[in-house]
C-alpha cells in the first residue's frame, strides 16, 4: 500500500508539472487530472489550475461541481460570478449538502439571485433535518440555520413552513424563474416527519400561503 501511494503521489506530481508547463493548452488531456491533482494545486495556491480540472470534473461528480461553484463564488483563480457559482452549485443540486449550504447562502445574501431569506431558511433546515453531508456540512448549515431562526419573524417562517419540498426544488433549481404547479395533496413541510407531536401545533397554513413570487396553478 505504500508503494502504491507514494507512486499515485508521483504521478499526480507529474501531471501537476505537466499542467503547469500547458496552463494555457486546451489539448491537455484531461482525463489524467483527478480530484488530488485539483486539490494539490488548490494547496499551493494554484487556483486557476485547479479550476480548470473542477470544471472538468463536475461533469460526473458533484463535489467537483461544489469545489468549482465555490471559486467563483470567492473569485479565488478567477473573477467573482455568482451567477457561474450558482450554474456549478445547481449541478451537485439537490443530492449535495454543500450545494444545498452554499445555494442556501446566495438566497440569503442576495448573491445572483433575487434575496430570499426564506427560501435560505428551507435549504438550510433540510440539511439541519436530513443529516446531509459531512460534518462540517451539518455544522455550516446549522450555524446558517439558527441565524435565520433568530432574524426571521414567526411570519415569515410560519409562511415558509407552508411550503412544499417539491416546490421549494423547482423554484431553486429554475432559480425563481418558472411557474409551479401547486397540488394541494402535497404534504407541507410543517406536516413532514421531522417534528415531534404538536411541535408546530401554532403554525398554521391558509389556501394562499407561499412564500414564491410566482403564479400558482392549483391542481
Amino acid at each position: 500500500m505504500g508503494i502504491e501511494k507514494t507512486m499515485k503521489n508521483i504521478i499526480t506530481s507529474l501531471v501537476i508539472m505537466v499542467f503547469s508547463f500547458n496552463s494555457h493548452s486546451v489539448e491537455l488531456d484531461m482525463s489524467k487530472l483527478t480530484v488530488e491533482t485539483a486539490l494539490s494545486f488548490e494547496s499551493k495556491g494554484k487556483y486557476s489550475e485547479a479550476l480548470d480540472i473542477w470544471e472538468y470534473l463536475a461533469k460526473t461528480d458533484s463535489k467537483a461541481a461544489v469545489s468549482a461553484g465555490l471559486l467563483h463564488h470567492t473569485g479565488q483563480g478567477t473573477q467573482t460570478d455568482y451567477k457561474k457559482a450558482m450554474e456549478f452549485y445547481l449541478k451537485a443540486f439537490p443530492e449535495n449538502g454543500d450545494a444545498i449550504n452554499n445555494i442556501g447562502v446566495m438566497y440569503r445574501d442576495g448573491l445572483g439571485v433575487a434575496k430570499n431569506r426564506k427560501v435560505a431558511y428551507l435549504l438550510f433546515l433540510t440539511i439541519h433535518m436530513e443529516g446531509m453531508g459531512t460534518e462540517s456540512t451539518i455544522i455550516r448549515a446549522n450555524r446558517n440555520l439558527r441565524k435565520e431562526i433568530h432574524e426571521l419573524t414567526e411570519k415569515e417562517k410560519n409562511e415558509a413552513l407552508c411550503s412544499t419540498l417539491p416546490d421549494l426544488l423547482a423554484y431553486v433549481k429554475n432559480e425563481g424563474k418558472t411557474k409551479l404547479v401547486k397540488n394541494k395533496d402535497i404534504i407541507k413541510i410543517r406536516n413532514l416527519e421531522w417534528w415531534l407531536p404538536d411541535e408546530l401545533a401554532h403554525y398554521e397554513c391558509s389556501p394562499s400561503d407561499s412564500i414564491f413570487n410566482l403564479s400558482l396553478i392549483h391542481i
